[in-house]
């Protein structure tokens, strides 16, 4: 009975998730409203397979040899264009980036379907980790000899719990409006991490990041957030509606030199 009262639980825990991204997003398309963003170097890129058939998208700085990683997530709508810029915008920065897949192929243009890949991704959480933990061995696999893990919302969620389920292989973690997690025992062996959130985000509170952040200082963790007061969830998103220049320029400042302290220190 308690297993499948934990069950039960489980899913609807999943249900009640799927449907805070969608109240957050049922207004948004993936339609692009500002500029490309260039990388400041010139980058390569190809599509290659690093699980299985299971396919994304290589970027990398042109003509050089080994380089830190990261392995990006998408958010909700999929790995579309607006994360393939992303990708070759931070290769720019001098790093090798896996922007993985965890749709299999699919993406979104509508948030009923985009809710409806999310559901497919939480009722099987272990196809999603492992996922990642090929990205991580792949990139790994072609000399990179640190790892760091970055996405965007349900990207972002994800990339915690990649960074607390593949912990010895990530050396730095950075997660734009993820879903975040107080479990102390969990966040016990997490890697350095940095958050960055909207104090106008509908969907996570302001006390749950404070109470993130506060656990894992308390757990001896290195850790950086920031709350951008009057940002909306998916501030970032150059494609998206409640795109925040001001903001977005500011996180990136922050990610990049984060990266380059955990990654290439």
């Amino acid at each position: 009975m308690l297993a499948l009262a934990a069950v039960a639980a489980r899913a609807n825990a999943q249900q009640d998730y799927a449907a805070m991204m969608y109240r957050m997003h049922h207004d948004e398309r993936p339609v692009a409203n500002a500029s490309w963003i260039a990388p400041r170097a010139d980058v390569d890129t190809e599509t290659v397979a690093y699980a299985g058939s299971t396919t994304g998208y290589l970027a990398h700085p042109k003509g050089s040899g080994h380089n830190p990683a990261v392995v990006m997530i998408h958010e909700w709508w999929g790995l579309n264009d607006n994360v393939r810029m992303e990708a070759r915008r931070l290769a720019g920065e001098g790093y090798t980036v896996l922007a993985v897949d965890l749709y299999h192929g699919k993406s979104a243009q509508t948030p009923d379907d985009a809710r409806n890949l999310v559901i497919d991704v939480v009722h099987n959480p272990g196809d999603a980790l492992a996922n990642l933990n090929a990205a991580v061995s792949y990139v790994k696999s072609h000399g990179a000899k640190k790892v760091g893990v970055l996405g965007w919302c349900f990207g972002g969620a994800w990339s915690i719990q990649e960074a607390l389920n593949d912990a010895p292989q990530i050396d730095a973690d950075v997660a734009y409006y993820g879903t975040p997690v107080t479990d102390p025992e969990k966040l016990a062996k997490m890697p350095p991490f940095l958050g960055l959130y909207g104090s106008a985000d509908g969907g996570i509170p302001v006390d749950s990041v404070k109470k993130m952040e506060v656990t894992l200082q308390a757990e001896h963790r290195i850790v950086e957030v920031k709350v951008y007061d009057g940002a909306q969830h998916a501030f970032a998103n150059p494609s998206g509606q409640h795109y925040d220049k001001a903001a977005a320029d500011d996180a990136w400042q922050r990610t990049t030199a984060f990266l380059a302290k955990y990654l290439k220190g």
